[in-house]
């Protein structure tokens, strides 16, 4: 959680500490991360975060779409796997999603109709004129 209580996720890469953990720890001093400065502070989270066993599987996938029957996006995926295994995006740095969440489903629904009933009209219109055209034929 940053200092603005939102909360951030990213699946990062194993790869990345393989290095001096510069480019982990910049991307999660993006996110919000606070550390106090110095060595000491910098190898005490590499090793926490190379040592700590997670109580919960997910998979991580390197490309946004679809995968099985679960659609992966930046920063959410829509459907579990197997015993609710979550499926995660991965990449070497935080993605922010192009999509963001407008309106409710009422909303879209009423929408949705609207678009299917001008659709209706418009070619109930069209064969109207067709017809006129051909019984002058």
């Amino acid at each position: 959680m940053d200092a603005d209580g939102r909360n951030h996720q990213w699946a990062m890469p194993m790869e990345l500490l393989a290095g001096d953990g510069n480019e982990y720890r910049r991307n999660l001093l993006s996110m919000g991360l606070q550390i106090a400065p110095g060595r000491k502070a910098r190898e005490l989270l590499t090793t926490y975060i190379q040592t700590t066993e997670p109580q919960l599987k997910a998979m991580c996938v390197n490309r946004i779409g679809w995968m099985e029957e679960i659609y992966v996006f930046p920063d959410e995926s829509i459907g579990l796997r197997q015993e609710n295994e979550s499926v995660f995006f991965q990449s070497l740095s935080p993605q922010k999603s192009a999509y963001q969440i407008a309106g409710t489903l009422e909303e879209w629904q009423k929408r949705s109709v609207n678009i299917a009933l001008i659709i209706h009209d418009f070619l109930l219109q069209s064969a109207s004129r067709l017809q006129r055209l051909f019984l002058k034929l």
